[in-house]
């Protein structure tokens, strides 16, 4: 059975995971009079381009094209084409969207910042929203003696994983469901920082900053899988890997800022080329 604690804290989580992003959202408004709308739509970027088509992507190419088991079956390479996967979805969803529907936003710099929060914080929400809610139906589904239902659905592959997440809701402590928060706080900085890059290579007209992005995106995301695999193999506690995501988060924070000060990223300071192509 799953302790009805367990319950309250799938639900706090849920109620977290949707404050977060909007505090956010509340505060850089507040603080750099920033626009609603690169907020809206780093949320509309992260849910179309990650939640929708990169998804859709490597369902096809890992599940459905031959050569999806020999990605899976080598760490190195599925973390390789993971990284890239996301680099690439994400950070064309960044260069697209800021290129052609934030035009009239270039003027504030700081809406850069708007829009990796809206990105990152939509993440939060999706990642941990939605599976504190798949969490809560299986945990219905255990407690009322209907999780066969869907266990006598799967192939029988699939069977043993299912059951392996089935024990560890069981087993799960209240306070463990709050872990994924630790790693979220770093992934939005992350993404803050990404999307500062990113408008620096639109507003700025150094386009090849755009692919150094998909590059460091890509590297940050595959170095993370191979240590956690790493450590998942050692029988070690999976946090064990959150001060490296920690330390890549405030390396990229970094040269975000290097670059926000080298190209004198102040309000209402662009060239005057990107101002005339936005009228």
């Amino acid at each position: 059975m799953v302790p009805v604690l367990s319950f309250v804290s799938m639900v706090v989580a849920i109620i977290i995971s949707v404050i977060i992003p909007v505090l956010m959202c509340i505060i850089i408004k507040k603080k750099y009079n920033t626009s609603i709308k690169a907020f809206l739509l780093g949320c509309a970027g992260f849910f179309v381009f990650a939640g929708i088509l990169e998804s859709t992507i490597n369902q096809i190419v890992l599940l459905v094209l031959p050569i999806g088991k020999t990605i899976q079956g080598n760490i190195y390479v599925y973390a390789l084409y993971g990284g890239l996967a996301a680099g690439i979805f994400e950070e064309t969803a960044r260069f697209l969207i800021m290129k052609f529907l934030l035009k009239k936003e270039y003027k504030n710099p700081f809406n850069s910042i708007m829009y990796g929060a809206g990105h990152g914080g939509f993440e939060v929400m999706f990642l941990i929203g939605t599976g504190m809610l798949n969490n809560i139906i299986y945990s219905v589904l255990i407690n009322t003696n209907q999780i066969s239902v869907i266990t006598a659905t799967l192939p029988a592959e699939q069977q043993e994983q299912f059951e392996l997440v089935i024990n560890q809701l069981i087993e799960l402590k209240p306070y463990e469901y709050f872990v994924g928060f630790i790693e979220r706080i770093p992934a939005v900085a992350i993404h803050i920082a990404l999307s500062v890059i990113v408008w620096i290579a639109v507003t700025k007209k150094k386009t090849w900053l755009y692919p150094v992005a998909i590059i460091l995106h890509a590297l940050v995301d595959a170095v993370f899988l191979i240590i956690g695999n790493q450590i998942k193999d050692m029988g070690l506690n999976s946090l064990l890997v959150e001060p490296f995501v920690y330390i890549c988060a405030i390396i990229l924070c970094v040269f975000a800022v290097i670059l926000w000060k080298k190209n004198k990223m102040k309000e209402i300071d662009i060239s005057e080329n990107v101002i005339n192509e936005s009228k």
